[in-house]
This record gives structure tokens, C-alpha cells and sequence, in this order.
């Protein structure tokens, strides 16, 4: 059996947001929470959808006049990707 830390919902909230790089299968891997538990404790500490975030991010930013080549390098997403947000935007 693997030792795992045992970390409150908080401390795994706080894992979740706190680290922007950290991938959701990592913290998975730490915790030893199934995806759908995981998501649970995260929305229940109004954590909010990182991808969505960073969305936004890209949004706030072309609305600012900011070129899609900075935006992507800002936000670490691809240019292509960059376009295919703000194209997704335009039509939710």
C-alpha cells in the first residue's frame, strides 16, 4: 500500500488553484482521489475552473488590444489556441 499524504479539502483546494503548472493528475496521484471526488471537494471550496480562468485571461487580454502572439506567450497557450478561444468566446 502507498503512503499518501492525508490533506484536508482546503489543503487540496489550495493545491489545486495555488499551483497553475501543477497538472490535475499529479494532485490525483498525491491524493489518491478519483477526478470526480477530487472535483467535488474543489467546487465545493468555490475554487474555480482553472481552464475557465485562463479563458478568461486570454478573453481580458484581446480585449485589451493585446496581439495574439503576446497573448499566447502570456498565457502559455499556442497562438492556434489563443484563436480557437477567442473564436469559441464569440459564439458562447
Amino acid at each position: 500500500m502507498e503512503n499518501r499524504p492525508i490533506l484536508s479539502d482546503v489543503e487540496i483546494a489550495n493545491m489545486y488553484f495555488g499551483n497553475p503548472n501543477m497538472p490535475v493528475q499529479e494532485i490525483l496521484d498525491l491524493t489518491g482521489l478519483s477526478k470526480r471526488d477530487f472535483y467535488t471537494i474543489v467546487y465545493r471550496h468555490g475554487v474555480p475552473n482553472r481552464l475557465r480562468t485562463n479563458h478568461h485571461n486570454v478573453v481580458a487580454l484581446a480585449d485589451q488590444g493585446m496581439p495574439l502572439d503576446q497573448i499566447a506567450r502570456a498565457t502559455k497557450y499556442s497562438t492556434q489556441n489563443v484563436k480557437y478561444i477567442l473564436r469559441k468566446n464569440l459564439h458562447d
